[in-house]
């Protein structure tokens, strides 16, 4: 079977994340999160299937996944015929389109639905991750989510973006950043 891009940014997200969840450990470890292969759809209503690109491997990192349902994605800037943008400036072309009443719709926001769709079934907080082509991993959550974990953090040392629409106030950051600012203990704490 061919491996494809996402399946090896999936691996390694959940190395990044397995090392950060145990950075206070004494001994780090990059096992603690894999990725999700079974998947739960409209066709496969299984009770056993998850939501969300990424399970707990071991039972110390279920917290992290009881919270949150992390969605990743990887690439999408291309398809057979044409290159296909996704940045910030997508959304203000969306809003150009939609007066015209063309379909279209900004890769990040169709991306962030499938998340926030997966959260709402599975009672957890949307976190997005994804990567563009050439780039740097980036974390999106909810503003609201955003504020509540400034407020268990203190002041916000990491730059950050807030993407609104007319649906959604998305914070956008740096994923290497945000893992840096969040404390693991904090998620304990909420849950």
């Amino acid at each position: 079977m061919a491996r494809g891009k996402g399946s090896g940014f999936e691996r390694q997200i959940c190395r990044e994340l397995s090392l950060w969840w145990t950075q206070d450990r004494g001994q780090q470890r990059d096992d603690i999160f894999w990725r999700n292969r079974l998947r739960r759809t409209t066709k496969t209503p299984s009770a056993e299937a998850q939501l969300g690109d990424i399970k707990a491997d071991d039972p110390i990192g279920s917290p992290l996944t009881e919270v949150f349902n992390i969605e990743l994605k990887t690439g999408y800037s291309t398809n057979k015929s044409k290159n296909i943008p996704w940045d910030l400036l997508d959304g203000i072309d969306y809003t150009e389109r939609k007066q015209r009443k063309e379909k279209y719709q900004p890769k990040l926001i169709v991306f962030w639905e499938q998340c926030l769709r997966d959260a709402q079934i599975s009672g957890r907080i949307p976190w997005l991750i994804f990567k563009r082509d050439y780039h740097v991993p980036v974390s999106v959550i909810k503003r609201e989510t955003f504020n509540n974990l400034a407020q268990w953090q203190g002041d916000l040392q990491l730059p950050y973006i807030v993407y609104k629409t007319d649906d959604y106030e998305l914070c956008l950051s740096r994923l290497e950043k945000f893992l840096e600012w969040l404390n693991p203990q904090i998620i304990k704490q909420i849950l």
